[in-house]
């Protein structure tokens, strides 16, 4: 039986990237493989709160603590909890971040003997696993955060990419990432494998009940932050209720900093808005069983996971059209009026807007809204909607995984 180390610098379960963390751990729990997990986590956190599998051993490393007096460094420049971005990671910081990971790192690796390391982002710590552990496999995923990050950042993107070269293999969500990944990285494709992303099929399913979702209730999940393109939608959203009065928006998740402060107190403003906070994953579902329409203005992604568990709770949905995405899709999904998705504004840079595209964006954005609310459904979308969504569990993701590391 194969021993596994997982590694991923952030919390585990708050972030898109750590939910497919943790669904990972738990496909390869099912299948019998001994884990341990390795992820950062303020110094005054409880691990309960990540809901873990039982059989997991967590090694967190531990920041806001003496040797690591800063908060948890995270892949985005606003993240769900309070956070370090890797722009400020220099000097004395990094040389503190980098020596915490390496003695967990060293001390897991010589008392677990794993067969294989898997780590999550084409970035800092990916490159310390790989350069402190040249004869185990090391293999990893990219997100898409780490995509922007090797993009943007340039203090550290020639030692990821030195690294990442020397990768045993790379995860990616689709073809459109896995063309990015060899631009930024020069990794030829061969070591490249698609595994796309999942949902937990026991808690994201369609309504036994048989009662119908309230129409006009558009779901936003996610970062509040204006990345994710919620101030567009609270623009939109402005004009829908204008034209269909019944229309409400429920907003899940949670944001630190000024933008955080700015969009959530507008929101609070809002006539027909709901601010939901964190939600559990149950929690979340059952609001999408509830709902008609789920919104994603997003301006970058990598494969958001949302969206699967938000069509496999029945949801009509609405996206921003992110590269990738409607190959994801398939036309099929597209033709019947399960997806809609919206032309991009011209970028000025990899996740902002110029100032003068938002309105227009926001309208484009409100006419979609109000064509997915007033769409009817019929059962041969239906019928496409749940094929979409069978093809797309974590068991299938964990196969292609499980496909190539089996080999070693």
């Amino acid at each position: 039986m194969k021993k596994i180390l997982h590694v991923i610098a952030q919390e585990p379960g708050k972030t898109g990237s750590g939910v497919f963390a943790k669904n990972i751990l738990r496909q390869a729990e099912s299948k019998g493989y001994e884990q341990t997990l390795i992820a950062g986590m303020p110094s005054y956190g409880d691990k309960g709160e990540y809901c873990l599998p039982d059989g997991i051993c967590f090694e967190p490393v531990l920041f806001e603590s003496e040797d690591l007096p800063f908060p948890v460094v995270g892949m985005s420049d606003q993240m769900p909890y309070q956070s370090t971005s890797y722009d400020e990671l220099v000097g004395r910081s990094l040389e503190l971040w980098e020596n915490s990971f390496r003695r967990h790192l060293d001390r897991t690796v010589k008392s677990f003997k794993p067969d294989v390391i898997i780590s999550h982002h084409l970035w800092l710590l990916t490159a310390l696993v790989r350069e402190s552990f040249p004869d185990i496999p090391v293999f990893a995923f990219s997100h898409g955060s780490d995509l922007r990050q090797m993009k943007n950042n340039r203090i550290h993107n020639m030692r990821v990419g030195k690294a990442c070269r020397r990768l045993d293999g790379i995860f990616a969500l689709n073809d459109f990432q896995k063309n990015l990944i060899c631009e930024f990285y020069d990794v030829s494709p061969k070591k490249i494998i698609i595994s796309g992303a999942g949902y937990d099929k026991n808690c994201f399913r369609e309504n036994n009940k048989k009662h119908d979702p309230k129409i006009g209730q558009i779901v936003f999940a996610g970062k509040i932050s204006k990345a994710k393109g919620l101030d567009i939608l609270l623009d939109a959203f402005e004009i829908v209720i204008k034209k269909r009065p019944g229309a409400a928006l429920c907003i899940a998740g949670s944001g630190k900093g000024i933008e955080y402060e700015e969009l959530s107190s507008r929101a609070k403003k809002m006539k027909g808005v709901r601010l939901m906070g964190n939600m559990s994953q149950c929690d979340l579902a059952e609001l999408f069983r509830e709902s008609d329409v789920f919104a994603l203005p997003s301006f970058y992604e990598g494969l958001p996971l949302v969206l699967v568990e938000a069509a496999a709770c029945g949801m009509k949905l609405l996206v921003s059209e992110l590269g990738g995405l409607r190959d994801w899709f398939g036309e099929k999904m597209l033709d019947y009026g399960n997806v809609l998705m919206v032309q991009m504004p011209r970028m000025e840079s990899i996740d902002k807007p110029f100032k003068e595209e938002e309105r227009d964006y926001a309208e484009r954005f409100a006419e979609a809204l109000i064509k997915q609310i007033d769409r009817k459904i019929l059962p041969d979308a239906c019928e496409i909607r749940k094929e979409f969504v069978k093809r797309k569990s974590w068991e299938s993701v964990f196969e292609s995984i499980e496909s190539y590391i089996s080999k070693l």
